[in-house]
């Protein structure tokens, strides 16, 4: 009884082991590419500065010339990121899953 005892405890240390360096290296994975994926989600200043820069210069241009011009909607670019955000919380949706789901 003993020996039966001594063999499913080590085989439990032996699961739990394994279990406890898999979850440190997938977390450890996550980790690293969650830090390096972040820099995705912030917006680049230069770029948006740019954008306004550019339509400033189309309408000042426009006035001058007295010119009546469609200028682009900004509402296009609020929906482009819009979608992203929704795209960017569904990846860290989905790498926090599995954590969750290790079996027991």
């Amino acid at each position: 009884m003993k020996k039966y005892d001594k063999a499913i405890c080590d085989a439990w240390k032996d699961d739990i082991e394994k279990l406890l360096i898999f979850a440190a290296l997938f977390s450890a994975t996550v980790t690293a590419f969650t830090v390096e994926s972040y820099q995705w989600l912030q917006e680049d200043y230069t770029q948006t500065s740019a954008l306004l820069l550019a339509q400033i210069s189309l309408q000042v241009n426009a006035i001058a010339n007295n010119i009546n011009m469609m200028l682009p909607d900004p509402r296009i670019k609020r929906c482009s990121l819009l979608r992203q955000g929704a795209y960017e919380s569904t990846f860290f949706g989905s790498s926090a899953l599995p954590c969750v789901s290790l079996p027991s």
